[in-house]
């Protein structure tokens, strides 16, 4: 797919405005209100969010796109109805109301960060039948705000050697289904300017777990050939892993507890901008929405994730 460099340098600095440390507030399409603190792209700070009749609905803290600490939830009426301590988003103790030891077991185990001998943390086992809703989205990770990602172009060297030594399958971007891998060969690593990444993603709700996930799908390096900018392969994210998890970071130069390229994916220390979401036309967000509203518009979508894991959590 091709697309004009005017488009790929307006991606690039969508959401500029939301990366200053600062509390904002944005409403949502149900009138929900969210109060939020970013520190370069990531939530980092204070975050809470109010019904449409002005009643708390969740309040609780971020570090680095993580829940932490204390989170309560309230129904719409004000009453307090369930609070959570969290160690990261999808581990935490239900510290009231309090539940049966079992399920208990399940929502605070399911994501021990220990990790496997590949060097990658295990993802939780998920069942179609546990899933409530999904829904999947696409970004673009701007280089200036992932250092780790681009930094010596770590993440395209760890792509470009694993498809030359065959340990990591290319696809061509058409290639919806990812069935047929390209030769090693058939990858032009000499032409062109890597601009960017563009992730596929999936959010669901997981009701055994009672937790919202984004996965990764696919990862796709986006590069500049002359005057055309041009998706040059795409790799499926779990396939890719173990090489992911091979290529540690320098963590001196960054606050990231991340190890290596997979820890940041694993742990979504990375800063992303949506521009295209799953609806009936299956259309960009662009394509919908004026451009002088493209920023609140994906970053609307972003915290609308959130606030269905916010309300999911009264759900039995």
């Amino acid at each position: 797919m091709h697309l004009k460099t005017a488009c790929s340098f307006a991606l690039a600095f969508l959401f500029t405005a939301f990366l200053l440390q600062a509390q904002e507030t944005i409403l949502l399409k149900d009138q929900t209100k969210v109060i939020y603190t970013m520190n370069a792209g990531r939530l980092d700070g204070e975050y809470t969010s109010y019904y449409a009749n002005g009643q708390l609905k969740a309040s609780g803290h971020y570090r680095a796109n993580q829940r932490i600490g204390e989170w309560t939830f309230y129904t719409e009426d004000g009453e307090e109805k369930v609070v959570r301590e969290y160690k990261s988003s999808q581990q935490f103790d239900q510290v009231y109301p309090h539940e049966p030891t079992e399920r208990k077991a399940i929502a605070t185990n399911a994501y021990e960060l220990e990790k496997m001998e590949n060097n990658c943390y295990p993802f939780a086992s998920i069942e179609a039948g546990n899933i409530l809703w999904s829904s999947r989205f696409w970004q673009v990770l701007p280089k200036e705000e992932n250092p780790l990602l681009y930094e010596n172009n770590l993440l395209f060297n760890t792509l470009k050697e694993g498809i030359e030594d065959r340990t990591v399958f290319a696809y061509h971007p058409s290639d919806e289904i990812l069935a047929s891998p390209l030769k090693h060969d058939q990858v032009d690593f000499k032409n062109g300017e890597l601009l960017y990444f563009k992730t596929k993603e999936e959010a669901f709700y997981d009701k055994t777990r009672k937790v919202t996930e984004m996965r990764i799908v696919t990862l796709v390096p986006v590069v500049k050939i002359e005057n055309d900018t041009i998706d040059l392969f795409t790799v499926y994210y779990p396939e890719i892993r173990e090489q992911l998890g091979q290529a540690s970071l320098q963590p001196q130069k960054s606050q990231s507890i991340a190890e290596s390229l997979d820890d940041l994916f694993y742990l979504r220390d990375f800063y992303g901008e949506i521009y295209k979401v799953t609806n009936s036309y299956n259309k960009p967000l662009k394509a919908y929405t004026p451009s002088d509203q493209l920023q609140e518009a994906a970053l609307r979508k972003y915290f609308e994730f959130i606030e269905l894991t916010n309300r999911m959590v009264f759900e039995e």
